[in-house]
């Protein structure tokens, strides 16, 4: 008789929903927290790199004087058969083989020179202290450098005074100065201020020491009033200007309610309240659409019978130029709606991070007005690592007729940091600023 088979009923599996929803949550929140400290972690990995560096520093010292001894090794392994080698053909053939000598030190050697024979003698002012015979010589090495004739500098003599030899301090300022014209040599003479924009990167509270606080705090005493484009919050803008205070310089500014989509920053107009008076408060440029990621700030400043608005912006970085290209183009309307706020007001400077050089074809729009010009032109490098020149000045020559001919670039990390442009950056910015010169003693031409 056949056995009837038991129904069988496999047990039902739990749904994975719950859990799946609750791993979910996790890390949602998780990625909420790291969202919120990013400034944090930025600044972490910043001053961690240094360190990571001096490792890998002593790590390559370690295995240089570790395979020292063996390279040596080699080079007299190498130099002993090839001269083994040399010998053997020698014996066999007429064909020489030359030798080798492995270099030992880098010092140039002095260049050859060959006198020609019938050269005629060069007069000299001063017979006491020129040659009995000055003839021209031929380098057949040009590429080599003499300087059998180069004399170095061992200090003053002992008994001279030594307050006469007292070295020079080095210009800090690198200065462009146009060709002079009439009124521009006139101007030089009056009384000036300078104008300067500076992007300090992401120049925020938690972002700074107080000895980062000081360098910057030096850079800024320079000018009379700074555009500063990447602020993130008011209190680091409040220690800074109270270090400057002891020092003799009374700074007040006007900041910009936060701007930007996603990370928010904030413009702001830093002035010596002692030469120059706030003379409209700031406002932000009013968009009707998304124009730009973050909105341009204007304000109107007094400075004698210099009375002048900057309108600063921070353009688009973008994933490519394609990117944050049309941002120029707004900027001619943002410039327009400026000018039109005040018609009896004409001396409007556009200044600030463009994220474009001034011959980019983004320009256009803005070139469009009559005798608008760029003040910084390439070659100059506006980044410290002097490969764009991001960072300009852009008005109307017609109205801005105060311009003196004179602006440059601080290049701060060749001054300060001796070129270390990771410190540089940790501690201040990988922009330098930009400054220009001004009179305010001239009739107002507006």
């Amino acid at each position: 008789m056949a056995r009837k088979k038991a129904n069988y009923t496999p047990p039902k599996t739990p749904s994975l929903w719950p859990r799946r929803l609750i791993v979910l949550v996790i890390v949602g929140l998780a990625s909420f927290s790291l969202w919120q400290q990013r400034e944090t972690i930025q600044e972490f990995v910043r001053r961690q790199t240094p360190v990571v560096q001096v490792s890998a520093q002593k790590a390559f010292t370690n295995a240089r004087s570790f395979l020292t001894p063996y390279l040596q090794k080699t080079k007299e392994l190498t130099n002993s058969a090839l001269q083994k080698f040399s010998d053997v053909l020698k014996q066999r053939t007429a064909f020489k083989i030359p030798e080798i000598h492995w270099p030992t030190s880098k010092t140039p050697t002095a260049s050859k020179q060959v006198k020609t024979p019938d050269s005629p003698k060069r007069p000299s002012a001063n017979k006491s202290n020129s040659p009995q015979s000055l003839q021209p010589t031929v380098q057949t090495e040009p590429s080599v450098i003499d300087y059998s004739n180069v004399t170095r500098y061992h200090g003053p003599p002992k008994d001279s005074n030594p307050q006469e030899y007292r070295p020079r301090p080095l210009k800090r300022l690198e200065i462009i100065t146009e060709p002079p014209t009439q009124e521009s040599v006139a101007a030089t003479a009056s009384p000036q201020i300078t104008i300067a924009s500076f992007n300090i990167r992401i120049f925020s509270d938690k972002s700074r020491t107080d000895k980062e606080l000081m360098y910057i705090a030096h850079i800024l005493k320079r000018n009379d009033i700074t555009a500063i484009q990447e602020l993130r919050d008011e209190n680091v803008l409040k220690r800074t200007l109270s270090l400057l205070e002891p020092m003799g310089y009374p700074f007040a500014y006007e900041i910009s309610p936060p701007v930007g989509r996603e990370v928010k920053e904030r413009y702001a107009f830093v002035y010596r309240r002692d030469k120059i008076a706030l003379k409209e408060t700031g406002q932000l440029y009013p968009m009707t659409g998304a124009q730009f990621i973050r909105e341009p700030y204007y304000a109107s400043f007094q400075a004698d019978n210099f009375d002048f608005t900057l309108l600063t912006i921070h353009v688009l970085y973008g994933k490519s130029e394609q990117d944050r290209r049309p941002e120029l183009g707004e900027l001619a309307k943002a410039y327009q709606y400026v000018q039109n706020a005040d018609p009896s007001e004409q001396d409007v400077i556009v200044l600030g991070d463009f994220n474009f050089d001034p011959e980019d074809y983004g320009w256009e729009n803005l070139k469009r007005f009559e005798t608008m010009t760029s003040l910084l032109k390439t070659p100059t490098k506006t980044t410290i690592s002097d490969t764009k020149l991001y960072d300009n000045f852009w008005f109307q020559r017609k109205y801005v007729k105060e311009y003196i001919g004179q602006t440059g670039v601080v290049k701060f990390d060749e001054n300060i940091f001796n070129n270390d442009d990771e410190k540089a950056e940790l501690a201040v910015s990988d922009h330098r600023p930009i400054w220009a010169r001004f009179n305010v003693t001239l009739g107002d031409d507006d």
